[in-house]
Protein backbone atom coordinates (compact mmCIF):
# COMPACT_ATOMS: atom_id res chain seq x y z
CA UNK A 1 0.00 0.00 0.00
CA UNK A 2 1.30 3.36 -0.99
CA UNK A 3 0.86 5.33 2.26
CA UNK A 4 1.18 2.54 4.84
CA UNK A 5 4.65 3.55 6.04
CA UNK A 6 3.63 7.19 6.50
CA UNK A 7 0.39 6.36 8.33
CA UNK A 8 2.18 3.96 10.67
CA UNK A 9 4.93 6.48 11.35
CA UNK A 10 2.35 9.12 12.20
CA UNK A 11 0.10 7.01 14.43
CA UNK A 12 2.29 4.48 16.26
CA UNK A 13 4.18 6.96 18.47
CA UNK A 14 0.86 8.35 19.78
CA UNK A 15 -1.38 5.50 20.95
CA UNK A 16 -4.86 6.71 21.83
CA UNK A 17 -4.53 10.05 20.05
CA UNK A 18 -7.41 10.75 17.66
CA UNK A 19 -6.43 11.51 14.05
CA UNK A 20 -8.71 12.62 11.26
CA UNK A 21 -8.11 11.42 7.71
CA UNK A 22 -7.18 14.90 6.51
CA UNK A 23 -4.45 15.19 9.12
CA UNK A 24 -3.00 11.82 8.11
CA UNK A 25 -3.14 12.77 4.42
CA UNK A 26 -1.15 15.96 5.12
CA UNK A 27 1.43 13.94 7.07
CA UNK A 28 1.64 11.33 4.30
CA UNK A 29 2.15 13.70 1.37
CA UNK A 30 4.34 16.19 3.15
CA UNK A 31 4.23 19.89 2.45
CA UNK A 32 3.76 19.70 -1.30
CA UNK A 33 0.57 21.12 -2.75
CA UNK A 34 -1.72 18.69 -4.56
CA UNK A 35 -4.28 19.07 -7.28
CA UNK A 36 -7.84 18.05 -6.42
CA UNK A 37 -7.41 14.68 -8.15
CA UNK A 38 -4.10 13.99 -6.36
CA UNK A 39 -5.60 14.95 -3.00
CA UNK A 40 -8.55 12.60 -3.55
CA UNK A 41 -6.19 9.80 -4.56
CA UNK A 42 -4.08 10.35 -1.44
CA UNK A 43 -7.20 10.41 0.76
CA UNK A 44 -8.40 7.12 -0.70
CA UNK A 45 -4.96 5.56 -0.21
CA UNK A 46 -4.79 6.63 3.43
CA UNK A 47 -8.36 5.40 3.97
CA UNK A 48 -7.42 1.98 2.53
CA UNK A 49 -4.51 1.73 4.96
CA UNK A 50 -6.76 2.68 7.88
CA UNK A 51 -9.39 0.12 6.85
CA UNK A 52 -6.77 -2.63 6.78
CA UNK A 53 -5.43 -1.59 10.19
CA UNK A 54 -8.97 -1.63 11.57
CA UNK A 55 -9.48 -5.14 10.17
CA UNK A 56 -6.43 -6.46 12.05
CA UNK A 57 -7.36 -4.61 15.25
CA UNK A 58 -4.54 -2.08 15.44
CA UNK A 59 -6.63 1.01 14.78
CA UNK A 60 -10.02 1.99 16.14
CA UNK A 61 -12.54 4.21 14.33
CA UNK A 62 -14.75 6.54 16.33
CA UNK A 63 -17.67 8.43 14.85
CA UNK A 64 -18.80 5.85 12.31
CA UNK A 65 -18.28 6.39 8.60
CA UNK A 66 -18.94 10.12 8.70
CA UNK A 67 -16.54 12.89 7.72
CA UNK A 68 -15.97 13.63 11.40
CA UNK A 69 -14.69 10.11 12.15
CA UNK A 70 -11.42 9.87 14.02
CA UNK A 71 -8.90 7.04 14.06
CA UNK A 72 -6.61 6.09 16.91
CA UNK A 73 -3.78 3.60 17.27
CA UNK A 74 -4.77 1.15 19.96
CA UNK A 75 -2.64 -1.93 19.40
CA UNK A 76 0.96 -2.89 19.40
CA UNK A 77 3.06 -5.53 17.77
CA UNK A 78 5.60 -7.11 20.05
CA UNK A 79 6.88 -10.67 20.21
CA UNK A 80 4.40 -11.71 17.52
CA UNK A 81 1.39 -10.83 19.70
CA UNK A 82 -1.14 -8.26 18.62
CA UNK A 83 -3.15 -6.62 21.37
CA UNK A 84 -6.67 -5.88 20.29
CA UNK A 85 -8.10 -2.58 21.47
CA UNK A 86 -11.65 -3.91 21.47
CA UNK A 87 -11.24 -7.02 23.59
CA UNK A 88 -7.98 -6.44 25.46
CA UNK A 89 -6.86 -9.97 24.49
CA UNK A 90 -3.75 -10.99 22.68
CA UNK A 91 -4.45 -12.34 19.23
CA UNK A 92 -2.12 -14.76 17.53
CA UNK A 93 -1.44 -16.98 20.51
Amino acid sequence: MKYAREVLAAMRPYPGRAFRVGCLVRMAVGRRSLSAAEAESARKGVKRVLDELIDVGLVERRGGNTKSATYSWCGFYQNHNIKSCHSGRYLGQ
